[in-house]
């Protein structure tokens, strides 16, 4: 996260955000699947048409918060080396190898750094406990 966000600057976390009032619902039912969406798009330089795969992989809780998030996972049309972060909220990507393994040793190298949540999100997105 870059160092000009509110929450957990200069740390790391995973691509997310809120859903917007009036922009993800229709006044009653709010889609979670187009506001992640819509978050991508707006914090990687991709096109909604590169989202192939939007999948919510369930709920977490930041214990300090006690907020609950949805953990989505979302695969693109789009090589590791053409991302790039948008827009002033992301300094810069983390890429890894799509592996349990791999992630839980960028968790294990990285936890001081990891936001809370992010470090959930790995977690589930890994199968991981």
């Amino acid at each position: 996260r870059s160092a000009k966000v509110h929450g957990h600057p200069g740390r790391l976390h995973c691509i997310g955000g809120h859903v917007e009032h009036g922009e993800h619902d229709d006044g009653d039912l709010v889609d979670t699947f187009a506001a992640i969406v819509a978050e991508a798009t707006e914090e990687l330089e991709i096109e909604e048409d590169q989202i192939v795969e939007n999948v919510c992989l369930g709920i977490v809780r930041d214990v300090a918060s006690q907020q609950p998030e949805q953990v989505f996972r979302i695969r693109l049309d789009a090589a590791g080396g053409e991302l790039r972060p948008r827009g002033s909220e992301h300094d810069s990507l983390v890429l890894l190898d799509n592996t349990p393994e791999a992630v839980e040793r960028f968790i294990e190298e990285n936890s001081e750094a990891l936001v809370p949540v992010g470090m959930a999100c790995l977690r589930v997105h890994a199968g991981l406990k």
